[in-house]
């Protein structure tokens, strides 16, 4: 069975075509659609398929330092992908991050771009970068970072997966109880 798969959500409630037969075509005798001068009959075959996937909810912040940070004090807007600290994990437990920071250009979409790919084993821990964009650059109208006093930040989550791992030497240690 060749089946395509449509997604229904908040914004596509609905899936068809407005004119699947035409008016006169469906009221033609011949054709049988319509029966009992008045009636005809409609179907729709729904198939539900079970998520095979366990979720977990990661949670992971954007900080941005508008003055800089570190090397970039004074110089750079510095940004950074954080493992939350409230963020939960199982001893020994590693999250990967594959992620791309963006500073978006507003006018011509020649967006600033940097990649992401990191092993968080911390709540608060953190990867990014101290100079992201240099003040002159972000404050260069030509380049549209800053439009009407506004500055647009995105994070794209490329892959996230977590992992037990024990080293050598936590192995070692937990074979001393």
């Amino acid at each position: 069975m060749n089946t395509e798969i449509r997604r229904f959500h908040q914004f596509r409630t609905t899936w068809g075509s407005s004119n699947f037969i035409q008016t006169k075509q469906f009221k033609a005798k011949d054709k049988e659609y319509i029966f009992d001068d008045d009636q005809c009959v409609f179907g729709v075959d729904i198939s539900v398929y079970p998520y095979y996937n366990k979720w977990e909810i990661l949670s992971i912040d954007k900080t941005v330092y508008p003055n800089g940070n570190g090397t970039g004090e004074g110089n750079s807007l510095s940004l950074y992908v954080i493992l939350s600290e409230n963020q939960t994990l199982k001893p020994y437990e590693k999250v990967y991050v594959r992620a791309k920071l963006r500073v978006l250009d507003q006018k011509q979409s020649k967006h600033l771009q940097k990649p992401i790919l990191s092993w968080f084993d911390t709540p608060g821990e953190g990867s990014g970068f101290e100079q992201f964009v240099s003040f002159t650059d972000l404050k260069n109208p030509a380049k549209g970072f800053i439009v009407d006093d506004s500055l647009s930040v995105q994070v794209q989550f490329e892959a996230t997966s977590s992992t037990i791992y024990y080293s050598a030497n936590a192995a070692k240690l937990m074979s001393t109880f």
